[in-house]
């Protein structure tokens, strides 16, 4: 038993230092990106290339006055053609200019979307709010009788 815990704590201790070697970080970023629902089309090759070639790899961070590998725009996938490394500070201030983040929507389409779940409640028809994402447990949350309520796969009010 005490092997086993060794053991364990030996794997510990080379998982941390691994995460800290430019594959770690390359694996970080893509399960990240990934986990975001971002296509990710960069090879670790191009990733490290892209970082040697900025010059800013000793200098990478999330604060402001350190470097990030940022998206144009926060559009479209990880590619090379579509990457820069830029301040953190700048990619921040990129996304308050009015650009909307990934996978939100604009302050206009917002309201749309509100009046249009408004128009839809009156009716009495059940709907999903977009932003009720499907949880680990597989229900999602749906208006059955004026009332907020869990539906499950195979409930007929499950959203399809």
């Amino acid at each position: 038993m005490i092997n086993r815990v060794q053991n364990y704590q030996e794997f510990l201790a080379y998982q941390r230092e691994w995460v800290k070697t430019p594959r770690g970080r390359y694996n970080q970023h893509k399960g990240k990106a990934i986990a975001r629902g971002i296509e990710w089309h960069l090879t670790f090759e191009d990733w490290w290339d892209i970082w040697q070639t900025s010059g800013k790899w000793k200098l990478r961070g999330r604060y402001a006055h350190q470097y990030v590998m940022a998206r144009y725009g926060d559009r479209g996938p990880y590619a090379r053609d579509n990457v820069r490394i830029c301040l953190s500070g700048e990619n921040t201030e990129e996304m308050r200019q009015g650009l909307p983040p990934r996978g939100r929507q604009t302050p206009e389409e917002q309201k749309a979307a509100d009046r249009e779940h408004k128009r839809e409640q009156r009716k009495g028809a059940i709907y999903v709010r977009p932003e009720m994402a499907q949880s680990m447990m597989g229900y999602r949350i749906v208006i059955r009788d004026g009332a907020r309520r869990r539906a499950y796969p195979g409930d007929v009010d499950y959203p399809g």
